[in-house]
């Protein structure tokens, strides 16, 4: 403790113990998040949020729990071509406002296109797909687009994430089958920890960090086996739920700045190779990312400068950031041949690139 305040000075001490235990919460998505039994935690249904991530940058929800500005209907519109966004809190749009999530951009590339965001921060690739299957599976759609990070491949090893417990999934007896539910509500160990994680807020706790495990994570960077093979049968699936509902399954594998600065990692690459010897679409941007030049770093990726409140929304997509990984994805998208198709049956409304 005396060396933080002698790093740091007491008075930005203070501060923080403020934040980590008074009133404000230091988990952002505390702010528009419940208990759910089946799934952890889902957004609160018509949640609103003014200047969330900062001036303008808000969170809205709609009553079903989908992250977005208006209701998404059962049914598509005429005319429309519906995509489901699923995934992790790159998807939710951590750090940006509803209007600039990369899901939303799609929108904006093509008006032809409902876009639906099921992304939700902290979710793991389990999570991922139990609430895809529960309420986005029930929703008539042409296209999902299940979007994941390395990490939410670790989250899977784990029955709970920063102080909240999580469902987990295994294979027994050949099928899959979901654990630890229903889901334990947080007790008062868990609001600890979630508490004390304000901490990682200074910079000597975050150098600290950075050092002390900068070699283990570099060693321990893979993914153990059973949480690959848990993986492909995720997606396996999502293929039969799609092929179901006459959608068309995408896995898309976003870099985050690891792999913009050092490429693909090899358990990722495996799982490529299975996932499309299944037959399953799998798009992937890192070569992509990589292929911007070092300046544009800082305009791809939030640092913690960019919100202060809300320093773990670093290294999620800027507003630039989104509009890049929209780009790619429409346009990697729009050439399978199925998608193709479907959007040539389509009048164009405008905003089509």
């Amino acid at each position: 403790m005396v060396f933080l305040f002698l790093i740091e000075g007491f008075s930005s001490f203070v501060l923080l113990a403020n934040r980590a235990f008074g009133r404000q919460a230091p988990l952002a998505r505390q702010r528009y998040t419940k208990y759910d039994p089946q799934l952890g935690w889902v957004s609160v249904p018509n949640a609103y949020v003014a200047d969330m991530y900062g001036r303008g940058a808000y969170v809205r929800i709609d009553s079903q729990g989908f992250r977005g500005d208006r209701e998404v209907l059962p049914l598509v519109a005429p005319g429309k071509m519906r995509v489901i966004c699923s995934g992790d809190s790159f998807t939710f749009g951590y750090g940006v406002s509803n209007d600039r999530t990369w899901c939303h951009d799609l929108t904006v590339i093509d008006q032809r296109l409902d876009a639906v965001n099921m992304g939700q921060g902290g979710y793991g690739l389990d999570q991922a797909y139990l609430w895809y299957a529960r309420d986005g599976a029930r929703l008539h759609h042409d296209i999902q687009i299940f979007a994941f990070i390395g990490s939410d491949l670790r989250r899977m090893a784990s029955n709970r994430f920063e102080g909240y417990f999580k469902p987990t999934l295994a294979i027994q007896e050949g099928h899959l089958v979901t654990r630890n539910v229903p889901v334990p509500r947080i007790g008062s160990w868990g609001r600890w920890i979630q508490r004390l994680m304000a901490f990682r807020d200074l910079q000597s706790v975050a150098l600290l960090r950075r050092v002390l495990f900068r070699n283990a994570l570099q060693e321990n960077g893979s993914i153990s086996p059973d949480v690959l093979e848990v993986a492909e049968r995720v997606f396996d699936q999502l293929a039969e739920l799609n092929r179901q509902k006459g959608s068309q399954l995408i896995v898309a594998f976003l870099p985050t700045e690891g792999e913009y600065r050092n490429g693909m990692p090899n358990y990722i690459a495996k799982l490529k190779r299975d996932v499309l010897a299944k037959g399953i679409t799998w798009i992937d941007l890192v070569d992509d990312f990589r292929e911007m030049p070092a300046a544009e770093e800082q305009r791809l990726f939030l640092t913690e400068a960019d919100i202060p409140q809300y320093k773990s929304a670093a290294g999620h997509y800027t507003n630039k950031g989104n509009e890049l990984v929209a780009g790619l994805l429409y346009r990697r998208v729009t050439e399978i041949p199925g998608v193709a198709a479907k959007l040539r049956k389509l009048p164009k409304l405008g905003g089509v690139t």
